[in-house]
């Protein structure tokens, strides 16, 4: 089964509640050549972040990934900061004390503020690690959710980006018939250029060259303007680069490496073609390269 190509550019989102906690997760992803992570998490939540880290290594090879996780505290019930019990235990004891020092039932000169100040009353605002847990359980169940959404877009994108270069591919590879069909003509075209400028270059020298010497200094110089090794080699990194857009998977960093390959190649070719319209198809094989290795710059 053919894998799929993954885009390294993709946003996903997740959301999760409980009780206690809102949180929002925001993952945005672009190319990198290596695996580079910014996470903006809470500076009080340091296990989040290598919980961020763990998560984006697991799933991805390279690729710049910027995470925003917000975390929001629900106001939850009427006791969520009052502890009700103590409250109560305090002013049924002081009302006991004050029954036993007056002999009045009335209830005792005792206000609601007094009572929070007591030690205790308030709970800390401060998470405790039970609700840090709980936290991180939410932050996690969100992350998870913008990174399957993320990994969805960059599987789209990345199909889209399939048909891309399968498009530039067979270009090129139009382009290098074209090419190849040409060259015996230009060949002929070459050494009969050759010849004519040697015979020029001697008028008036009396020189007069044997048939051998000529043939020779012109088969060298139709030698140094022939192409075929490099349109042979050319072909097998388009090979290559055809397997791996076939078998997918996480090929961006051997399919970068083969545009390289393939735009030497390509360099060379230009630059010992002196025949035009050959030398026209060359530039733009040169041309169609170069877009695809913008393309494969994509590929994770």
């Amino acid at each position: 089964m053919t894998a799929s190509l993954r885009s390294m550019t993709g946003f996903g989102s997740g959301s999760g509640e409980s009780e206690a906690y809102r949180v929002r997760v925001e993952v945005r992803s672009v190319n990198h050549r290596y695996l580079k992570i910014t996470a903006h998490v809470p500076d009080s939540l340091p296990r989040l972040q290598h919980r961020v880290e763990e998560l984006i290594r697991g799933r991805f090879g390279r690729g710049s990934f910027n995470v925003t996780l917000k975390i929001e505290t629900l106001g939850g019930r009427a006791d969520s900061l009052i502890d009700r019990d103590r409250v109560r235990t305090l002013h049924r004891e002081l009302s006991e004390v004050h029954r036993e020092l007056t002999g009045s039932d009335d209830a005792p000169d005792v206000s609601i503020t007094e009572l929070l100040a007591v030690e205790g009353v308030l709970r800390s605002s401060q998470h405790s690690e039970p609700d840090l847990d709980q936290m991180l359980k939410v932050a996690e169940g969100a992350l998870d959710e913008a990174l399957g959404a993320l990994t969805e877009m960059q599987d789209r994108e990345g199909g889209h980006l399939r048909d891309e270069m399968r498009s530039i591919v067979d270009s090129i590879a139009g382009r290098l018939d074209t090419i190849d069909a040409a060259l015996p003509a230009a060949a002929e075209e070459n050494k009969e250029r050759y010849r004519a400028r040697l015979k020029d270059f001697l008028v008036g020298t009396g020189v007069e060259p044997a048939e051998s010497d000529v043939l020779r200094e012109v088969a060298f110089l139709a030698e140094k303007a022939d192409i075929t090794e490099e349109i042979g080699r050319l072909r097998g990194h388009f090979d290559q680069y055809w397997h791996g857009l076939k078998t997918g998977g996480r090929i961006g960093r051997k399919l970068d490496f083969l545009t390289q390959e393939m735009f030497r190649e390509a360099n060379t070719m230009a630059a010992k073609v002196n025949q035009f319209e050959v030398a026209r198809d060359v530039l733009e094989v040169k041309a169609d390269i170069d877009r695809l290795r913008e393309q494969t710059q994509n590929i994770e």
